[in-house]
């Protein structure tokens, strides 16, 4: 099913190393306004990021930094409501990775301010706040022998759902990532309250 809409385009940006600093960038589009509607451009990532070496920083538009297992699928109009909390949003983030030893691997913590939008764009998930949220994720990443990384992780997510009433949500999120040989399982738990401003869920907004 070949499709205007979903078709993207983009590039990366690698820029030469400054004192060991490292800077990358991504900007990427596609014309997806929502189903039956017209094709519009549309941005799905943006961002700057810095590696320093004993951290990142990441500036810009891009995934939420809690529930990363999100599947690859082409439909995400139906598919998009496959159990998985995900959505896009301007951010500041940064990680911070601890070397355990060669052989456990290494812990990585990312913590994130986010931007709430109150696009009603499909995939730009509507908030009435218009205030900052907050995400912060806990990760073990290890290799099995003769694997690819395996990953366990937890994270939680805190904002506001509207000003008035003030109404809080908030999200706590498990993820599991086994690699056994070509075949990779993945799997997320979640439970959240008033999380509509998320997609994903299985079918509904996330709300309880």
């Amino acid at each position: 099913n070949i499709s205007v809409q979903k078709s993207r385009f983009g590039f990366d940006i690698i820029a030469p190393e400054i004192n060991s600093l490292k800077i990358m960038g991504k900007l990427e589009a596609d014309f997806y306004y929502g189903l039956g509607i017209k094709s519009i451009p549309r941005l799905r990532h943006g961002f700057i990021k810095l590696d320093a070496g004993i951290v990142q920083v990441l500036v810009g538009h891009t995934w939420i930094i809690i529930s990363q297992q999100s599947p690859n699928i082409y439909n995400f109009e139906t598919l998009g409501a496959s159990g998985n909390l995900w959505a896009r949003f301007p951010q500041l983030r940064i990680t911070k990775e601890f070397n355990l030893s060669d052989q456990l691997g290494y812990l990585k913590l990312e913590a994130g301010i986010l931007k709430q939008t109150n696009s009603t764009i499909v995939g730009s998930p509507a908030t009435q706040s218009g205030r900052f949220r907050y995400q912060g994720r806990l990760s073990f990443n290890t290799k099995l022998p003769g694997e690819r990384e395996s990953i366990i992780a937890v994270g939680y997510d805190n904002g506001k759902l509207q000003k008035t009433p003030e109404i809080n949500c908030d999200a706590i999120v498990a993820e599991l990532l086994i690699p056994v040989n070509s075949l990779t399982i993945t799997c997320e738990f979640f439970t959240a309250i008033n999380e509509s401003s998320l997609a994903g869920s299985i079918g509904n907004s996330p709300t309880v």
